[in-house]
């Protein structure tokens, strides 16, 4: 990041300098330099744009399912998840209170919270705890806020008790039923790690097995990665995922160059994608990777989702 964003702008910067200074008598030489230096400097603008600017640009996913099984008799019924996922945040300011601003402006009937809250060390996490309790129990809906717990957030019973005191109802490897308008919705929380170790793989096989076309089935997992406990995922209705951050930088005609998962990388960047026969939502997240990654994102925006199940 600091070869890229920082040394090749200097070259660029010196190559100007050298050429405004000691003009080459060559016309071609000039044009030479002046397009060198320009395309040396670009880098430090993407990087600019890349560290300060789209890592805010909070957008809101609005996405429809087609009508299932168990579709809604009329439009009035269609259900409206909320997904805000991957906050990962050392600090709750301004930008995570505008994210949940934006999701109870969308007014959904539920909202899943689908991991990676918080990245801090505990020390550090302590002491933002209290404000992001704050901030989080701001959201709001009539049937209620459901959260699971990512790889970056603190262990189960830790993030189960931040989760309660800031109005959510954490599933760790639970199943809660909801009634609304007269349609049943069904979510599977699962705990992480959500699919490298058994009872990951027992829970979402159960989950599949239980599953009705009188319900609304929803698998809500960290990472989308958990729908390859299943060989045919067809019996669950939606997974909700996170995790990936879109990749958080993409590139034209490529996609995302971060892939963290072991679904294709047109998966790992964000959307509605059908897995093993599953529709399986995958969000760009709110936050960044932090640590010892740079908290960037290029052509991938942040966002928060609204899925409309008709």
């Amino acid at each position: 990041y600091v070869l890229v964003v920082v040394g090749m702008p200097l070259v660029g910067v010196a190559v100007f300098l050298h050429t405004w200074i000691w003009r080459p008598a060559d016309p071609a030489r000039r044009r030479v330099g002046w397009i060198a230096a320009a395309v040396l400097v670009l880098p430090a603008l993407i990087g600019l744009w890349a560290s300060y600017v789209e890592p805010e640009r909070l957008r809101v996913d609005r996405v429809t399912l087609e009508p299932g099984a168990a579709a809604a008799d009329s439009a009035d019924a269609a259900l409206r998840i909320g997904v805000v996922a991957d906050i990962q945040t050392d600090g709750f300011g301004d930008y995570e209170r505008k994210a949940v601003a934006a999701m109870l402006a969308e007014e959904p009937d539920v909202i899943l919270v689908a991991g990676d809250i918080t990245q801090a060390e505990w020390e550090d996490y302590l002491g933002i705890k209290a404000e992001g309790v704050e901030v989080l129990s701001g959201l709001d809906a009539p049937y209620g806020i459901f959260s699971i717990q990512g790889n970056t957030d603190p262990g189960p019973l830790e993030f189960a008790s931040f989760s309660r005191d800031a109005e959510m109802e954490p599933l760790l490897d639970e199943v809660v039923e909801i009634e609304i308008r007269g349609r049943t919705l069904r979510i599977g929380g699962l705990a992480w790690p959500n699919n490298r170790r058994d009872a990951a793989a027992v829970f979402v096989q159960d989950f599949a097995a239980t599953s009705s076309p009188d319900t609304f089935d929803l698998l809500l997992a960290h990472s989308p990665d958990a729908v390859r406990n299943l060989e045919e995922a067809g019996s669950l209705d939606l997974v909700v995922s996170g995790h990936t951050h879109g990749g958080q930088i993409s590139i034209p005609f490529y996609g995302p160059i971060w892939n963290v998962t072991d679904l294709p990388r047109s998966v790992a960047g964000g959307g509605l994608h059908d897995v093993r026969g599953a529709p399986t939502y995958v969000s760009t997240g709110v936050g960044v990777q932090r640590g010892d990654a740079p908290e960037v994102r290029f052509l991938t925006r942040p966002s928060i989702a609204v899925l409309t199940v008709p």
